[in-house]
């Protein structure tokens, strides 16, 4: 393990030499490149990427100003936090910004980047719904629609076992719901769904 952790320092001393930056990080398990999201160059980037995968596979555009911080995510809801297992790496909430609303978004940092990613996508979704006013009166199906936004970005990323983890939750409001939305989905396709939860918004 001392061999290891030496290999990192000089892998982190040579990458900040070469690339101005200090990433690197070498397992015992792989010797693959470890991307964590740590500061807000990375934070930029991964937004930038996860807003074009939103619009080309869901058709989700925001309007509204988005700003995403490294921070532990903090939560006032009790029940939240046991249905969750005090395990949220996220969370979501709007503020003030001039004559709009912003999206505020609070992400773990130190996940990797794929992992930061697949619950941005979840955040997002969140923030899609509060513009356009979805769900409101549904908020199992506010959190079904969030996770399978995230469990497709996790499939398509090549994450198929963190997927079916998601799909593995019981809990009635991340589990049931999300199960509902992929049983609809596999009937009828991912564009009918997406308009199937749009119909759901206007009779609730």
């Amino acid at each position: 393990m001392q061999f290891i952790t030496l290999l990192n320092k000089l892998g982190r001393w040579l990458e900040y030499l070469l690339t101005g930056q200090s990433d690197f990080r070498l397992h015992t398990t792989s010797t693959q490149r470890v991307e964590l999201i740590e500061h807000d160059l990375q934070v930029k980037e991964a937004l930038r990427q996860v807003r074009s995968y939103l619009k080309g596979k869901f058709s989700i555009q925001l309007r509204n100003p988005i700003v995403v911080r490294l921070d532990r995510p903090q939560t006032k809801s009790w029940k939240w936090r046991w249905t969750s297992r005090f395990r949220h790496v996220g969370n979501y909430y709007t503020q003030p910004m001039g004559e709009m609303p912003a999206h505020m978004i609070t992400i773990l940092p130190g996940l990797e980047r794929w992992k930061f990613q697949a619950v941005l996508c979840h955040e997002l979704t969140h923030a899609y719904q509060s513009e356009r006013a979805l769900l409101n009166h549904l908020r199992g199906y506010r959190e079904g629609m969030a996770r399978w936004v995230e469990y497709h970005f996790l499939l398509d990323h090549e994450h198929p076992q963190e997927a079916r983890k998601l799909e593995r939750i019981e809990d009635i409001m991340l589990g049931r719901m999300l199960h509902k939305i992929l049983a609809y989905e596999k009937e009828h396709g991912r564009r009918a769904t997406c308009q199937w939860l749009e119909q759901l918004s206007a009779t609730s």
